[in-house]
């Protein structure tokens, strides 16, 4: 006979806990390796975005925002 898999325990969850996992929908994906792998991609910037995100963005050079 094989060992039961049994869930972990929840006992020192706070009970919200488990309505933001719903909310969020954490968990495993839905779209299977290939499918994260294909949205990656997508959401790279092509070359044409990159080049215009650095004529645009400017570096500051000071002392850091508080």
């Amino acid at each position: 006979m094989g060992k039961e898999k049994r869930a972990p325990s929840r006992g020192d969850e706070h009970p919200d806990d488990r309505a933001l996992d719903r909310l969020a929908d954490r968990g495993p994906s839905r779209v299977g390796v290939d499918g994260a792998l294909r949205a990656r991609d997508v959401s790279r910037p092509s070359r044409a975005q990159v080049a215009a995100a650095q004529k645009t963005v400017k570096p500051r050079t000071g002392p850091p925002i508080t």
